[in-house]
């Protein structure tokens, strides 16, 4: 349940992120969107040859990706987020 939980919000996220992303460099949206692009495909690359290099026939190898990838989330938003308060304040 919770990996259900976790792929469903990829939605809301990856499109709240493009946008985000968009708004910060509105003469650059194809280079910003091709870069998202990258990201993504990318980040999903790596996840998955982590997970197939990590694979031992459970789902411990997937479980550790997913919790790199929602931590790696976390401090990203976090910095993201201080680095705002600094420049607004």
């Amino acid at each position: 349940m919770p990996t259900r939980f976790f792929t469903g919000m990829n939605g809301l996220i990856s499109a709240n992120a493009i946008s985000g992303a968009l708004a910060d460099f509105p003469t650059r949206a194809g280079a910003v969107s091709a870069l998202m692009g990258a990201i993504q495909y990318g980040s999903g690359v790596i996840g998955s040859a982590i997970a197939g290099t990590l694979a031992d026939g459970t789902p411990w190898p997937m479980g550790f990706v997913i919790t790199v990838a929602g931590v790696g989330c976390f401090v990203s938003a976090r910095l993201v987020h201080r680095r705002e308060l600094e420049v607004q304040g």
